[in-house]
């Protein structure tokens, strides 16, 4: 079976480690051993996403660098055993392809990977467990669709009308089971685009339009400052989750007038 580093997928794919952690129970970050074919029959997408992840940021399968020193103060006999078998002669630090170990001491060291070589990358204060962790991706994910759709209708000449936020919303409901995100609105709009509505083309404005002043920083009842309407997905993906939902929450009320726009079309 695999070891899949959590710690590292997440720096890249925080869904889709929120997902396995998730699907494996495990609620700390590290290195875990996943069994694809046991996960493939109940969750396939999911185990393809990983697979490619995993074929392409292990350059090659089942290799770890390993602190033989570290490993001597975590379990001396299990480092004799593995330093013999592979004629390593020093505590210093080596490349170890574990599926060349037996079953036993490749659990063993997939444990003294876990426990001492990848510690938590995170203050026990910060972090947090993985249903608020998939709480808060689905928030960062359901603004940027949002915004996104918002974009198109700014900037690409989207109409405002039912026809088009019903077909975007029911391709989504077929296509991704009603996820909104940023890249979904996207694949939405690039299938649907011969029949939504747009915008007749137009000469720009004469005159420029005035500067937007920047908007003033308020405090949340925690002290926290509020996240800018603007905020990108990298600053809602540091952001605390009572700073997610003020967002949102703030957001919702300039929708408003979207909807409205919309003539009523629910999105």
């Amino acid at each position: 079976m695999p070891l899949i580093n959590l710690s590292k997928l997440k720096e890249t794919r925080l869904g889709l480690a929120t997902r396995l952690a998730q699907i494996i129970d495990v609620d700390v970050w590290g290195v875990h051993e996943v069994n694809f074919d046991a996960l493939k029959a109940r969750w396939p997408e999911t185990v393809e996403e990983l697979a490619k992840w995993h074929e392409a940021n292990s350059p090659k399968q089942d290799v770890l660098s390993i602190d033989f020193k570290k490993l001597t103060d975590f379990d001396e006999n299990l480092c004799r055993r593995v330093s013999g078998f592979l004629n390593i002669n020093d505590d210093g630090v080596h490349l170890v392809d574990l599926s060349a170990l037996r079953p036993g001491a490749r659990l063993l060291l997939a444990k003294f990977v876990r426990e001492v070589m990848l510690k938590p990358d995170e203050p026990e204060i910060f972090r947090i467990d993985t249903k608020e962790a998939a709480n808060r991706q689905r928030l960062v994910d359901e603004e940027a669709g949002l915004a996104r759709l918002q974009w198109y209708a700014d900037e690409r000449g989207l109409l405002p009308v039912p026809e088009n936020a019903v077909a975007v919303r029911d391709w989504l409901d077929v296509n991704v089971r009603g996820y909104w995100s940023g890249a979904g609105v996207d694949a939405a709009i690039s299938n649907l685009r011969a029949t939504l509505r747009w915008k007749p083309k137009q000469a720009p404005p004469a005159v420029a339009p005035d500067p937007i002043q920047p908007e003033p920083i308020r405090l949340l009842d925690n002290g926290e400052p509020e996240l800018p309407l603007t905020a990108t997905e990298t600053q809602m993906r540091r952001a605390s989750v009572a700073q997610l939902r003020d967002l949102s929450r703030r957001r919702a009320e300039g929708r408003q007038a979207w909807r409205t726009g919309w003539k009523g079309a629910s999105l």
